[in-house]
């Protein structure tokens, strides 16, 4: 008997992946801003849970989800294709290097393939530095950076990109500060404690910050995770007067508590998961 997690309106079975469902993709999946995004890439789909979950959010998006792993890809595709929304997924056993490479993406309209590129890329990426002379099971390796690091995840994400498209990920806090440090080439420390607004600096103008939501597992401890929303910015468009000046902008961070300190779920997360979840 396969195992899996059932949500309200689709199971997902697990048991050939590597990386089961867990909360990360969960708030992920439930954050992302879906609405009008028609083309839609999921990065390192795993068991296809976050397609599933845009899918269920946005019944007129087409996705892809592409994953290196070909059991957990053959799952995505059996868990795409006994869900209600099977029309709108794709699951593809590629490296995201050489999708990137390729560019071909069907075009569900006239049933060929054409250069199309995203309006909405997200992914759930790998979250530590494996050391290359050791040895790791396959839940290690899914997890490790040693394959595909973030700034290259981003880059794939730029070339795949339409103008104005969005790249969203969720990455450990401080692994998240250091990736956006470089992606942005700014500064930022202590994200946690800058409760209002964080004034961003940019030299970096391919893309601009859309959205930092800074997660709490608890009450009483820190923040752990980030999910950041990068925006494509349409070169083409962009006042000539900031080209050789840095990028000055502000963005105001949102913040979530997963759990209450009886480790009961805060009303926040039950609000942000109901569409999906049968029970809290």
């Amino acid at each position: 008997m396969k195992t899996g997690f059932q949500f309200k309106s689709f199971f997902i079975a697990h048991d050939q992946c590597a990386m089961k469902v867990g909360t990360d993709a969960v708030i992920l999946g439930c954050s992302v801003p879906v609405e009008k995004r028609m083309r839609i890439l999921d990065i390192g789909t795993g068991s296809g849970i976050i397609a599933l979950m845009l899918a269920q959010r946005n019944k007129n998006a087409v996705i892809d989800g592409i994953e290196i792993d070909e059991r957990a890809a053959m799952q995505a595709k059996e868990n795409f294709t006994n869900s209600p929304f099977s029309a709108q997924l794709t699951s593809h056993c590629i490296c995201a290097k050489k999708f990137a490479e390729t560019k071909i993406i069907k075009n569900y309209n006239i049933g060929d393939t054409e250069l199309m590129p995203y309006d909405l890329i997200v992914s759930n990426p790998p979250f530590f530095h494996a050391n290359a002379s050791s040895d790791i099971d396959s839940r290690s390796i899914a997890r490790s950076v040693s394959r595909l690091t973030h700034i290259e995840l981003a880059t794939i994400a730029y070339k795949l990109l339409e103008s104005d498209g969005l790249f969203y990920c969720i990455l450990p806090l401080q692994e998240g500060v250091k990736f956006l440090n470089k992606i942005l080439d700014i500064d930022l420390i202590n994200i946690e404690q800058q409760m209002d607004k964080i004034k961003i600096v940019a030299n970096c103008l391919k893309w601009s910050l859309d959205e930092l939501i800074i997660i709490k597992p608890n009450q009483k401890k820190k923040a752990n995770r980030l999910i950041i929303g990068l925006k494509k910015v349409d070169l083409k468009k962009i006042d000539i007067s900031i080209i050789d000046n840095q990028h000055e902008y502000d963005v105001s961070p949102t913040f979530l508590t997963i759990r209450n300190n009886d480790n009961s779920y805060t009303a926040e997360m039950k609000v942000l998961t109901s569409q999906f979840m049968l029970k809290h």
